[in-house]
């Protein structure tokens, strides 16, 4: 396709694909690429799941699309799946299409039910794409719409300190406004690095919300939908979020999202007058996805996979260091990511070596880091295809 026709503001490029299926794409030229990032981490059955293809094509024949005033039989189920996986508190549903609308909604609620403006976000967070969003990331420190704290990269530890002796100490090294509206976090901070806080971090950060008369907002729109082996990364993690958003994953490839808001939160911003109303919210085609991705991730018993093949690859991921200067290998479940040794390893031409291989990663030349976020059905083809081309 002439490069004229297309606008330049995204990493669109060569080659042209043509098929997927599983964990591979094909191109134009018949080559296979084995897709490690399930799409824009988005396909956790695979490509071309053939149960999941069926009932789209069941659903599309049946209804898609109702407008802004109708529920349906498909939200139901898809709200009602959803909330299966909270079952600890009540929430409330809204059915977006994309994690950056979500993010965004999910920020209003916060300020509308609280009366305040200052949110509280991650340095080398990452909330979406819309201008909102984007402004909540940055340096840390103080910025138009609340403050930055330092990002919780312990293998580069903004206060100098070692994992097993800092107690979080980077949670205290800014002043934070008196009162706030929200501390906004991702679980695994993906698009950062990969970073995975220590132990204690969330909880810290949801009692820093609370001692500031603000909200917990948890961003699982990348960590959410089974990749942890747990349906969320911050379950388990001694916390419960006064607002959840959720996407990419719990749609396999199509958008969709949803902000989960505790009741009595969704009660204040209600009277508040907070609305939110565009044409795809609430779609019948969204629940669908919503109930059935869910459904599906459940017959296959996918989280227990997610676990397991996680914990495989990180153990050889880990094993590499004896012959290849592999470091800082981290993650949760197929979230994974490794560093490459900057004194020891040309971390551009590991890349290209990957990208002539047509093995699809994530590469960060910012941080030295390759990041994996491969479907929850990789197997031991695709794991082999992957070790031998480090």
């Amino acid at each position: 396709m002439p490069a004229d026709r297309l606008t330049r503001f995204g990493p669109l490029r060569a080659p042209l694909m043509a098929t997927a299926q599983g964990c591979w794409y094909t191109d134009t030229e018949g080559r296979r690429y084995l897709d490690l990032l399930a799409g824009c981490w988005c396909t956790v059955l695979g490509h071309g799941h053939p149960e999941f293809v069926e009932r789209v094509r069941q659903q599309v024949e049946r209804f898609i699309h109702a407008g802004t005033g109708y529920l349906s039989r498909e939200i139901e189920a898809g709200v009602d799946a959803l909330l299966a996986l909270v079952p600890q508190t009540r929430y409330r549903v809204a059915v977006l299409n994309t994690g950056s609308e979500a993010v965004d909604l999910a920020v209003r609620v916060a300020r509308a039910a609280t009366g305040r403006r200052a949110v509280v976000s991650l340095h080398r967070g990452y909330y979406g794409a819309t201008a909102e969003m984007l402004s909540l990331t940055g340096p840390p420190g103080p910025h138009p719409g609340g403050y930055r704290l330092p990002a919780p990269d312990c293998h580069r530890c903004p206060v100098r300190l070692s994992p097993s002796a800092c107690e979080c100490a980077c949670l205290e090294a800014s002043d934070l406004p008196a009162e706030i509206a929200a501390v906004i976090c991702e679980p695994v901070m993906v698009s950062g690095g990969m970073l995975v806080p220590p132990p204690g971090y969330l909880a810290r950060l949801a009692a820093m919300a609370r001692e500031r008369g603000g909200l917990l907002v948890v961003n699982e729109v990348t960590t959410g939908g089974g990749r942890t082996g747990r349906w969320f990364a911050h379950q388990g993690q001694g916390i419960r979020p006064d607002l959840l958003t959720l996407g990419k994953a719990f749609g396999n490839g199509f958008p969709v999202a949803a902000v989960l808001v505790r009741e009595q939160v969704e009660e204040r911003a209600h009277e508040a007058g907070l609305t939110h109303v565009q044409s795809h919210g609430f779609d019948p085609f969204s629940g669908f996805l919503l109930a059935t991705v869910i459904e599906l991730v459940r017959a296959e018993n996918l989280l227990h996979r997610a676990s397991e093949t996680g914990h495989r690859l990180r153990t050889y991921l880990e094993g590499v260091t004896e012959r290849f200067p592999v470091t800082n290998v981290r993650g949760d479940g197929m979230l994974l990511a490794f560093d490459l040794d900057p004194n020891h390893v040309d971390f551009d031409a590991v890349a290209r070596r990957l990208e002539d291989l047509r093995i699809v990663v994530a590469a960060q030349p910012a941080y030295h880091t390759i990041r994996l976020l491969p479907a929850l059905v990789l197997g031991e083809e695709e794991i082999d295809t992957f070790t031998a081309g480090l």
